[in-house]
């Protein structure tokens, strides 16, 4: 089957709407899966996109929301098992060769290697902007070590 535009957003919350939402105005074809049925409330009033109640651990929810069409998948529902088990299927089962999955825990991360899922973690974003505006240089520390974000490198 082709892969198209389609991108699968696994979960309608916060980060899911908005980004469903957002995808949509930038041309692409959007289907939003979501257990419950109330969250797709969350999408905003000029959302185009499809909405699927379901699911997205079960392979036939991905199958009834295009997943063979798709060109990527974003598992963003608020539970990191979840999220986790929904990209290991997209990229496992289906080879989808786009797929972002967000983890609270960034420690779960080991469980997508080598699958070529990328990992986003919300604390770990939120510390590199901060990192990034300064706001982590230690008071009289000079030299390599001067940011508290390069001592993780």
């Amino acid at each position: 089957m082709k892969k198209t535009n389609q991108i699968l957003v696994a979960g309608c919350g916060r980060l899911g709407s908005n980004l469903a939402g957002m995808l949509c105005k930038c041309g692409h074809r959007v289907t939003v899966v979501d257990r419950d049925a109330a969250a797709f409330r969350r999408l905003a009033a000029d959302f185009s996109g499809f909405e699927v109640q379901g699911d997205a651990t079960d392979p036939d929810v991905l199958e009834a929301a295009g997943i063979g069409r798709a060109a990527l998948l974003a598992a963003v529902t608020e539970n990191d098992n979840v999220n986790c088990m929904i990209a290991q299927i997209a990229a496992r089962l289906y080879g989808l060769g786009q797929v972002y999955a967000r983890f609270e825990d960034p420690e779960l991360e080991y469980l997508v290697e080598g699958l070529g899922v990328h990992v986003i973690c919300p604390a770990e974003l939120s510390l590199q902007e901060f990192y990034r505006s300064g706001l982590l240089i230690r008071e009289g520390a000079e030299g390599p070590l001067a940011r508290w974000g390069e001592e993780r490198a």
